[in-house]
């Protein structure tokens, strides 16, 4: 189902993304409870997908309460030294709030005081910056 749901939001054949969920983020996917279903586990591999670049998805990709019932530990956002620029903080601060909502980009959109397209607009800017690094 994650390997369907990850290639609807890559907008690609589910061969081509096969290899993209790492053996840690599958044991983190089969180990969450998925309290909202289906609709969460799209939002999460929508958010890992973005956040990984089109690249082989981490736990660090994941949305934190996947990561929380994940079986060992995992990374999480960048420590606050590891931000450089203006940039970096706004987008880590971007990231943290569709953690903390599950993914919800309409409740983030809201909470962060920007509009939705502002919000995706953000999102496509950093899985470019992510797929150029």
């Amino acid at each position: 189902m994650a390997q369907h749901l990850l290639a609807r939001a890559a907008r690609r054949p589910a061969d081509q993304v096969a290899g993209l969920l790492s053996p840690e983020v599958i044991r983190a996917l089969e180990g969450h409870d998925w309290p909202g279903n289906v609709r969460e586990l799209a939002n999460a591999m929508e958010h890992a997908y973005i956040l990984a670049g089109g690249k082989r998805i981490g736990m660090e990709h994941l949305p934190t309460l996947v990561r929380r019932t994940a079986p060992t530990g995992a990374k999480g956002a960048p420590p606050a030294d590891d931000l450089k620029t203006l940039e970096d903080v706004e987008m880590n601060h971007l990231v943290r709030t569709l953690e903390r909502l599950g993914g919800n980009k309409t409740l983030a959109a809201a909470e962060l005081g920007i509009s939705l397209k502002t919000l995706y607009n953000k999102l496509n800017k950093l899985a470019e910056k992510r797929a150029a690094g």
